[in-house]
């Protein structure tokens, strides 16, 4: 099914829920994750070779996210299709802060981030045992935007297959 959300994603996701259990880890990590990514595509974003793409600028940050949402499209066409704008926002919000502001902000974002598993959760950060949590820890806070047919319990689970009909009698 087009669309349809990866076992391996699935197993990702449960992985980093099972680290994620405190409520104050939630709180740090859906302010910070956001300021992480931003950051990250800002500081890519500094090394030279820039692009114009029908008047679009373009840098290694815009590269970067591809890379990310191209491996989002393997594992959950939908999810990339939700981390797509949210991913050139970010991006396009750092093509004119200098390095010493994406710092700035970085810096206690990753502070934050890692006092919550520190103070809170009492373990390690995911990525510190699967590299690839790096880039769950984004999709998992979008994860919610989109629904996994493939989830018993969902609605669009349970929907029905016949056009026209619906299973509320």
């Amino acid at each position: 099914m087009l669309g349809a959300r990866s076992e391996a994603m699935r197993g990702w996701f449960k992985a980093y829920a099972s680290d994620h259990r405190h409520p104050m880890t939630h709180r740090t990590h859906a302010l910070c994750i956001p300021l992480i990514v931003m950051t990250t595509l800002g500081f890519l974003n500094l090394i030279p070779g820039h692009r114009e793409l029908f008047g679009v600028r373009l840098g290694w940050g815009e590269a970067g996210l591809a890379l990310v949402l191209a491996f989002y499209a393997a594992h959950d066409a939908r999810l990339a299709f939700v981390a797509a704008p949210v991913g050139a926002l970010l991006a396009a919000s750092t093509h004119f802060l200098p390095w010493w502001v994406l710092l700035a902000i970085a810096l206690p974002a990753w502070v934050l981030q890692l006092a919550g598993h520190a103070l809170w959760e009492k373990n390690k950060p995911s990525f510190a045992t699967n590299l690839v949590q790096l880039l769950i820890g984004p999709a998992y806070f979008l994860k919610d935007w989109v629904a996994d047919p493939a989830t018993p319990g969902n609605p669009a689970a349970s929907a029905p297959t016949t056009p026209g009909r619906s299973s509320e009698g």
